[in-house]
């Protein structure tokens, strides 16, 4: 039972270890204001805490999914990112 619960938590500590990029913070500034032009929440701090561990390319990849129209934001982000169900536009 333990060490269903000890994968998480060290995924979780990795995670926080890693510093955010200047390259994830412009993503996460531009993605912010991309939503709120889609009248989507966003959150600048739950974007950069959230997609910290993703490489250069996946963010570079996302970034120009900024460009393309507000129903298509989500689908480019799950592909930019291997998700398979985007749901809402990320921040």
């Amino acid at each position: 039972m333990l060490a269903n619960k000890a994968e998480p938590a060290c995924e979780a500590y990795a995670r926080e270890q890693l510093q955010p990029t200047p390259l994830l913070r412009s993503f996460c500034f531009d993605s912010s204001k991309r939503a709120a032009q889609c009248h989507q929440p966003a959150d600048q701090s739950d974007c950069l805490d959230r997609y910290r561990s993703l490489d250069d390319a996946s963010l570079q990849a996302a970034q120009k999914c900024l460009e393309r129209t507000c129903a298509e934001v989500p689908g480019c982000f799950a592909q930019s990112f291997g998700y398979s169900n985007p749901g809402p536009v990320p921040p």
